[in-house]
């Protein structure tokens, strides 16, 4: 499946602090972004009790479709780590676990990457995401997964955080 390549309009680095909670669990996420000259860095840890539940790091650099992972690691509580590596020389991303060969797509993003480029997107194009757009995203995780994602533009909408009002 032919997905669509997207401008994006990346955001500066940046640390949010969140609160997890499933059924009775709660815990505490942090999600790092550090993006640099031609590299960045991202990360999401979430932790309860003191025990990490998970974590998601990806680093790579830039291209003409925004992030380019390199590679992606996913840790989860009582599983080993994997690793999704984004071969770009040879357009292919391989795995550490499973014996799968994912043909490398462009504006290819791995299950954390996407959260930063879902918004670099919009915000590179806002008045061409009214509600009832979409965007799809070509997107793999670290255990051989690898789907198109599709978004749907609903609506704007006011959210207040601890650090202020955004629209």
């Amino acid at each position: 499946t032919e997905v669509p390549v997207y401008a994006t309009r990346l955001p500066p680095a940046a640390r949010m602090q969140y609160e997890l909670r499933r059924g009775a669990l709660r815990g505490s996420g942090q999600l790092v972004w550090l993006p640099g000259e031609a590299t960045y860095g991202l990360s999401l840890e979430g932790s309860a009790f003191g025990a990490l539940l998970i974590g998601q790091s990806s680093s790579g650099g830039f291209d003409a479709a925004g992030i380019a992972p390199l590679r992606f690691l996913d840790r989860r509580r009582g599983r080993d780590e994997q690793a999704a590596n984004f071969q770009r020389e040879r357009s292919l991303i391989t795995f550490s676990g499973p014996d799968v060969q994912v043909a490398l797509q462009p504006g290819t993003q791995d299950r954390l990457s996407w959260m930063l480029q879902l918004p670099a997107i919009i915000e590179a194009a806002p008045a061409r995401f009214v509600p009832g757009t979409h965007i799809t995203l070509f997107v793999v995780g670290a255990r051989g997964e690898a789907s198109v994602w599709t978004f749907d533009v609903e609506a704007r909408e006011t959210i207040t955080l601890p650090a202020g009002t955004l629209a």
